[in-house]
């Protein structure tokens, strides 16, 4: 029996349709971009572009006319709110700060902190990244020593879409001096990430934190990290960001005097999960030496 063909993705009808250097040409200089660029993008390389959401619209136009609606059609399925206006979706939900409310006076305090957490993060998350391109939110708690300062940050929750779908799963770390949750921390004030010694996660290319405040107190520090180059050079999308900063500062429970911060340095969250792993495979092999 014959197959039925399948349906070609939005990727293959461009690779497809700019077959020819002269039109890869002429789109890419309408774009303002490379040759270079306009194959990264077409060959479906969104996040690590710049403006590579913006690109796909415009490059759609500038396709015949005939295929401008199945393209769009195909770039749809794969980018659902691709197409929408962006200043409609960038609005947080009255009825958000509603249920958080509700939540903080009705959830039990044990499971208050990290309940609320997973709620506003989740949403966050549906707003910011409809298409799932990948943006993840961290939030790095302070955490002090024996002396009674606070000598590091614990990443207390942290969700994602797209290749960091799974990383509320992943173990905890600690991160100390220098890093950017500490240094908003020391600051009392946001910090968009120029670095990429500042990523957090692999992949990472956009980076922005904001601190966790109440008045002079400070809790720690949130972090959103995204896939797409420019994400947080957006007005209406920023906004949205700085609101949830204060959300997660609202519901979070214990808050340090600026005066007990002394951060130390601290091994990297790879190094502490190898020294983890190894400390568990050495208790693992004492318990078997001694059944």
């Amino acid at each position: 029996m014959k197959q039925p063909q399948q349906e070609e993705t939005w990727s293959e009808a461009l690779v497809r349709l700019l077959k020819s250097t002269k039109e890869k040409e002429r789109v890419a200089q309408a774009l303002g971009c490379s040759v270079r660029t306009l194959n990264r993008l077409i060959k479906g390389d969104v996040g690590h572009v710049r403006g590579g959401m913006d690109k796909l619209r415009e490059l759609t136009k500038l396709l015949p006319q005939e295929h401008q609606t199945p393209m769009k059609d195909l770039l749809s399925q794969a980018f659902p709110s691709l197409f929408e206006v962006e200043e409609v979706v960038m609005e947080i939900p009255n009825a958000l700060y509603d249920l958080t409310l509700r939540g903080m006076a009705l959830t039990p305090a044990a499971i208050r902190q990290d309940s609320l957490y997973s709620f506003l993060a989740q949403n966050m998350l549906k707003q910011l990244d409809q298409d799932r391109v990948g943006v993840a939110v961290q939030v790095f708690l302070c955490q002090p020593g024996e002396d009674g300062f606070v000598r590091g940050l614990l990443l207390a929750s942290s969700y994602g879409t797209g290749i960091w779908r799974l990383l509320q799963y992943q173990p905890r770390a600690f991160v100390g001096e220098g890093t950017l949750p500490a240094r908003v921390v020391l600051s009392r004030q946001a910090e968009l990430a120029t670095s990429a010694e500042d990523a957090l996660l692999d992949q990472a290319t956009c980076i922005i934190a904001y601190p966790l405040l109440r008045g002079e107190m400070v809790a720690g520090a949130m972090v959103v990290s995204s896939r797409e180059v420019d994400h947080f050079t957006n007005t209406h999308r920023l906004t949205v960001v700085e609101k949830y900063s204060y959300l997660f500062a609202m519901v979070t429970d214990i808050y340090y005097p600026p005066t007990t911060i002394a951060f130390c340095p601290l091994p990297s969250p790879s190094v502490q999960l190898e020294l983890l792993r190894r400390w568990g495979k050495q208790a693992n092999d004492h318990d078997t030496e001694h059944c």
